[in-house]
């Protein structure tokens, strides 16, 4: 008979089968760790790594270890491919904004059916968030809309695509909403303004239609509204008991966001933040920090009486009512996918989602420099013909020699800044560019990622500069734009005839 408390946890593992090859060990609990905790009756796995076929071995070796069906879940917001290489990887969800509508309903189909033949059964996708910041560095382009009517359409059609493969669980997230922030929930605690008549006209509505289409789990934020709530949302009864169960009538399943995250490790213990959050109504607790003391603390919790076996008892229901969802429906193969359709998808949104200026790009180009947020690029970097290449990272610009760079076309690679401290990171980006084309050498951009640092970035640049933007930094998008360039270099500077 699984334990009750541990059925209340979801822990995360290594899509890899052995534990040297854990890309991120200080969270990934090491095989013989992980079994026993499952074998104990912890009720699902987040898994992040490896490719699709060692993927869908190890969700069959996790399975085989656990006395239950296990809640398989994994943050593929963009598609499988962007944790486990095989799979599709799409644009980021904020490029749906241009591509046609029915192109998220694939978005989302596509998802749910690569990740169903992995033998995954919960997407924690998609993103409800409203990006209303453009500083916020931590949704940003995670975000389907900067408003609520954006968000709206681009979560609900994703939710209608992953909802029509049987036995997938879907989730609408980070409630009560993380898109007006400008500090990262992973490293301290970010603030929201206003109060609950401000959020129910405006960050309220994407989790409320998504409640109306079906979804089967909210994700909670760790963030605060003062105005509300001194507590972070995810310890908040106020925000999940009052307004998520009470006022918006949701009955499925709340799940913390990961508790590593010094969002909520700033302000709590490890053992105080899961007793917590389960008080607030949570009904599965991701990620702890440290699972035994988590199931301990619970215990205790219960013991004193001030967490109630009556109030844990409805969430077990909750997730036993998930399981039993995620056994319905055909079980899929990987050769049953059609990898190379689901590829066209995200190609066509990526050509739907890319744009330029007005001014056409003009030669001679020298050197085709490369500047991302992080190395290495997810997708290899395609190169001009007969053009040097220089790959650099955006930390270090300041000890870049601009004054020895000639005739340069700059790539950017930018998603804004997760997993960066507050601070500037606009003006190594400035400084550069603003050399460059203060001394005639900066011939264009190709801005990757962010539509935001290319707002915040032209306005000082010289003007008529030619430029190109895409929401996704894959290597599509590279051969759409590079393609383009190239044709208009060709037609302004042609070959000598022979």
């Amino acid at each position: 008979m699984p334990a009750p408390f541990s059925q209340l946890l979801v822990l995360r593992a290594s899509g890899y089968a052995w534990d040297h090859q854990r890309q991120y060990p200080q969270w990934e609990l090491a095989n013989q760790s992980l079994r026993s905790h499952l074998q104990a009756g912890v009720s699902g796995v987040i898994l992040v790594g490896g490719s699709i076929t060692e993927v869908a071995a190890r969700t069959q070796q996790l399975q085989s270890w656990a006395p239950q069906p296990l809640l398989l879940a994994a943050d593929v917001e963009e598609g499988v491919g962007q944790w486990f290489p095989g799979g599709t990887r799409f644009p980021p969800p904020m490029a749906l904004t241009a591509a046609r509508p029915e192109l998220a309903v694939a978005m989302g189909q596509i998802t749910a059916l690569e990740a169903r033949a992995l033998g995954l059964n919960w997407l924690l996708a998609p993103v409800g968030d409203i990006n209303r910041n453009p500083q916020n560095p931590v949704i940003n382009v995670r975000a389907f809309g900067e408003t609520p009517g954006e968000a709206i359409a681009g979560s609900r059609a994703f939710l209608w695509g992953a909802q029509s493969v049987p036995g997938m669980l879907t989730t609408t997230k980070h409630f009560p909403g993380h898109g007006d922030t400008v500090v990262d929930s992973h490293l301290a605690v970010p603030t929201v303004a206003g109060d609950l008549d401000f959020w129910r006209q405006g960050d309220a509505l994407p989790f409320r239609f998504a409640l109306e289409a079906g979804v089967d789990a909210v994700m909670t934020a760790h963030v605060v509204v003062p105005q509300v709530d001194e507590e972070v949302a995810t310890c908040s009864r106020r925000w999940l008991t009052d307004v998520l169960r009470g006022e918006l009538g949701f009955k499925g399943l709340i799940v913390s966001d990961a508790l590593m995250m010094g969002g909520i490790t700033r302000r709590y213990a490890a053992d105080v933040a899961a007793v917590k959050a389960l008080q607030a109504g949570v009904d599965l607790l991701l990620m702890p920090v440290d699972a035994d003391g988590a199931i301990a603390a619970i215990g205790q919790a219960v013991a004193a009486g001030a967490l109630s076996m009556k109030r844990l008892e409805a969430s077990l229901e909750r997730i036993d009512r998930a399981r039993q969802k995620t056994q319905r429906g055909p079980s899929i193969s990987l050769e049953q996918v059609d990898f190379g359709g689901h590829r066209h998808c995200a190609q066509e949104i990526a050509a739907a989602s890319w744009h330029m200026s007005r001014q056409t790009p003009t030669g001679p180009i020298a050197i085709q420099l490369a500047i991302a947020d992080h190395l290495p690029l997810t997708d290899p970097l395609l190169r001009l013909p007969a053009v040097d290449v220089l790959t650099v990272q955006r930390q270090t610009l300041p000890f870049l020699r601009g004054d020895r760079l000639e005739n340069v076309w700059v790539q950017i690679f930018s998603r804004g800044n997760p997993f960066t401290p507050s601070g500037d990171c606009v003006t190594p980006w400035l400084e550069f560019l603003q050399d460059l084309g203060d001394r005639g050498q900066l011939r264009g951009i190709a801005f990757y990622g962010s539509p935001y640092l290319r707002d915040h970035l032209l306005p000082h640049l010289p003007p008529g500069l030619p430029w190109y933007f895409s929401y996704s930094q894959l290597g599509d998008a590279q051969a759409l734009i590079l393609s383009h360039l190239q044709d208009c270099l060709t037609r302004t500077n042609p070959l000598p005839s022979a």
